[in-house]
């Protein structure tokens, strides 16, 4: 039982909010790389967000069904 990535953000802004999604419907999440991407986005590229590899498609249905990057970077 590893941690497999459910999805990737440009930003740790919008990692954390799909974060609070995952936790608020029991699975546990993941941020990686958060404290070195503010400083080093650049070389970083992506955030990926982690999950128990036993809870992946659980969290890819949740994300897929209830978070929208597009409508969260207009808010």
């Amino acid at each position: 039982m590893g941690l497999s990535t459910v999805a990737t953000f440009p930003n740790t802004m919008l990692a954390h909010i799909a974060k609070g999604l995952l936790e608020n419907n029991g699975i546990r999440a993941n941020v990686m790389h958060e404290h070195f991407h503010s400083t080093y986005s650049f070389a970083l590229g992506e955030v990926p967000l982690m999950v128990n590899a036993d809870s992946l498609e659980e969290a890819q249905q949740i994300l897929n069904e209830k978070f929208s990057q597009e409508d969260s970077s207009t808010a």
